[in-house]
């Protein structure tokens, strides 16, 4: 009497390793991936930031207001380094963010009056003030204002 093998045992274990080499091989590709796209976001954040330069930013709000379509701000550069550009970043009443940057030059003691465009009604306003220093923009996070409660116009 002949003994009959069954191969069904043997493609349920081959099957298993080939989802797991497949796995491996995506976890892999995942994580090169990853870690240069982290490692170039690092760069950016650094290239972005010069704290030594932002302590001679800073801002002064005169007075804002919202209506139906912007929001109203008289904003002055109150300390020495020329401002090239703002950074808004407005929140609803749901806090849903929207982000808007303004090319403005602002010199020292500087005032403009400035109309930004939103949707909805703002909750909050953060404005982050932006320089220039060897044709490199620098976004100075420690200098930002931050404005709540903006009343209609």
């Amino acid at each position: 009497m002949r003994l009959t093998r069954s191969k069904k045992g043997v493609s349920i274990y081959l099957g298993w390793v080939l989802l797991m080499a497949f796995m491996v091989s995506l976890s892999t590709l995942v994580y090169f991936w990853m870690s240069t796209h982290v490692e170039e976001q690092a760069e950016k954040i650094v290239e972005r930031s010069d704290e030594n330069l932002c302590e001679f930013t800073s801002l002064s709000i005169n007075g804002f207001c919202q209506d139906e379509i912007f929001l109203h701000l008289n904003i002055t550069n109150s300390n020495d380094k020329r401002i090239e550009s703002l950074k808004f970043q407005l929140f609803d009443l749901y806090d849903e963010p929207m982000e808007n940057e303004l090319t403005i030059s602002l010199k020292s003691s500087g005032s403009e009056s400035i109309k930004i465009l939103k949707h909805g009604t703002l909750s909050q306003a953060e404005i982050i003030p932006l320089i220039e220093k060897d044709q490199r923009e620098i976004l100075c996070e420690s200098s930002k204002l931050i404005l709540n409660d903006i009343d209609f116009c």
